[in-house]
């Protein structure tokens, strides 16, 4: 009955022969149909698959932000793009992150062309990483900046952190602008890849410096040993050892080379000898350098506080400690230490005679910017022995002059026969004496006398903490020497102080006047002068006690009138 059995997208169709012909004419008008329907179908779902597809893609990162975490105030820093190109990935993605392809130079530098590509040498010339802060510092010492205003982004401040918004992507050049020329601080520059959000942290430090004076009593080396204090005393002609120590900061990596510029303002007591040794110290660990990798000068003051009056000021200079020739590393200490004499100008009594010092060190990579520390100060003080010489006129003291002293240091273990036994005649190293001192003579004169009387008083100045003997060399006609006189100077000052003072003294600490009577250290004595030495009249008969010196007087007359008649009498006797 049926005559053919079609199919048609799995649908089955039974077609009677007989309108076979009629009906696959409609069959064909109705596929047709169905196939424009089916194409407009899936026109219209590309088109919105297409619009979804764009929906959903990531939007393409042309700009980002830095984030720099600084935690002191007050900093500027700007950015230099010195390449730029094209961003790919998606941000935050560890499957496809964020990328600089097609590098360009930027326009932070004007050492290349900004716009044009890299080529693949200048690609492998670039840094490997921020980690790698050698190659970066030696990197950025090649390129020069831009001074473009235009091109150059600033940072914006916040608590603890300076942000760059919205800059183009690339690789940036930050440096921090802030002023520390000659400040206590450090800038620091590095390089930075800027595509979304990036944070970086500057790293520095800087350095230090210290000054010290060793101190010591020559009268007993047992009384503290040649140690560094901020304070000292000593002899005017004495030589004094200064040490002066530079601590590095802890982070050099960005430096190829460091400078260290010392200045040192000494008073109008001191007087610069010479240098003494310079000695690099890492850890426990102590090397000592050859003199000539110092540079002394003289040189300029230019501390916060004003230069010391009639002073003199030198300049240290290590132009690279960095060197092989002296090899120090960061975190080491640069020691320095130089000799300078008291000399005859030295301020006695408790203002002493200062020595100062401040460091400059390089603390901006890449150029020759120097940071400068804060002054440090050390003090040496230096006393004075003040002798009245007089004697008696009916109880009444008068001043004598036509005498001669000298005044004697002496080691501490001296004997009071030793001491006895003293001329003033001897040289330093015999007979326990140390040093000998010469006295200044002046004019003296007690309230109840009528005029000065010169050559009287004796002075001996720039005197250190000890034990001295002063002798009487020469005495006026008509007089008895004084017996030799022993006395201690006992002094204490600031061991470690920013201001050191002189703390005690046997004497008037303002005018350092020594009592040569006292005993012991006070605060503050008030004597003007450190002791009379008194001269009698000169006689062979005891003169205390009137009576005994007449016994004398009366027995002596009774022998020689004795004598005189005894000889007469034998006279008398032989002449018979």
């Amino acid at each position: 009955m049926y005559d053919n059995l079609l199919t048609n997208s799995g649908r089955y169709y039974i077609i009677d022969s007989n309108t076979l012909s009629g009906n696959i004419k409609n069959g064909e008008r109705m596929n047709m149909k169905h196939l424009k329907k089916l194409s407009a179908l899936l026109i219209a779902l590309v088109m919105v698959l297409s619009m979804g597809v764009m929906a959903w893609a990531d939007t393409p990162v042309t700009t980002g932000t830095l984030t720099i975490n600084d935690t002191r105030t007050g900093r500027t820093y700007v950015a230099y793009q010195i390449v730029t190109g094209d961003v790919s990935g998606t941000e935050g993605s560890t499957e496809n992150p964020l990328t600089l392809a097609n590098l360009k130079w930027g326009k932070g530098q004007t050492t290349h062309t900004a716009g044009t590509r890299l080529t693949e040498t200048e690609i492998n010339g670039l840094p490997a990483s921020d980690a790698d802060r050698a190659a970066i510092t030696t990197y950025l010492e090649s390129l020069t900046l831009t001074t473009v205003s235009n091109d150059i982004y600033t940072s914006t401040a916040g608590s603890g952190v300076y942000t760059f918004t919205n800059i183009p992507a690339g690789w940036y050049v930050i440096k921090e602008t802030t002023n520390t020329v000659a400040q206590d601080d450090f800038t620091s520059a590095f390089l930075v890849e800027v595509i979304g959000a990036a944070t970086a942290t500057p790293k520095g430090s800087k350095t230090t410096v210290e000054k010290k004076v060793d101190d010591i009593n020559d009268s007993d080396s047992s009384i503290g040993a040649w140690t560094e204090k901020d304070s000292a005393d000593y002899d005017i002609g004495d030589d004094i050892v200064y040490t002066l120590t530079a601590t590095l900061g802890d982070d050099l990596t960005d430096y190829t080379s460091y400078k260290l510029v010392f200045t040192d303002n000494l008073s109008v007591g001191l007087t610069y000898k010479e240098l003494v040794s310079v000695t690099v110290k890492h850890g426990e660990t102590s090397s000592t350098k050859e003199n000539n990798v110092v540079n002394v000068a003289d040189g300029t003051w230019g501390g916060t506080g004003s230069a010391y009056t009639n002073g003199s000021v030198k300049t240290c200079t290590i132009n690279d400690v960095l060197a092989s020739t002296v090899g120090a590393t960061a975190g080491d200490q640069v020691i320095i230490k130089y000799k300078a004499t008291l000399n005859e100008n030295a301020v006695i009594g408790s203002a002493g005679n200062p020595n100062k010092v401040y460091l400059e060190f390089s603390n901006n990579p890449g150029t020759t910017e120097l940071g400068k520390t804060p002054e440090d100060i050390n003090v040496v003080f230096t006393y004075k022995a003040v002798f009245d010489k007089y004697t008696t006129q009916n109880s009444v003291k008068k001043h004598l002059s036509g005498a001669e002293f000298t005044l004697l240091k002496v080691t501490s273990d001296i004997t009071d026969a030793e001491v006895a036994a003293l001329t003033g005649n001897e040289t330093a190293g015999t007979n326990k004496v140390v040093k000998i001192f010469s006295a200044v003579k002046s004019a003296g004169k007690y309230t109840d006398e009528t005029a000065e009387v010169a050559g009287s008083v004796f002075t001996f100045n720039g005197l250190d903490d000890g034990v001295y003997v002063l002798v009487e060399t020469s005495t006026p006609a008509g007089f008895n020497t004084a017996a030799n006189k022993k006395f201690v100077v006992t002094a204490t000052h600031s061991e470690e102080n920013a201001n050191p003072q002189l703390l005690t003294f046997t004497g008037n600490m303002t005018t350092g006047i020594v009592d040569a009577e006292a005993t012991t250290a006070s605060d503050n004595g008030t004597n003007v002068s450190s002791a009379e030495i008194l001269n009698e009249k000169g006689s062979v008969l005891p003169s205390t006690g009137g009576i005994g010196r007449r016994i004398f007087i009366v027995s002596g007359s009774i022998l020689l009138v004795g004598a005189a008649i005894l000889l007469i009498t034998r006279r008398r006797m032989s002449a018979r």
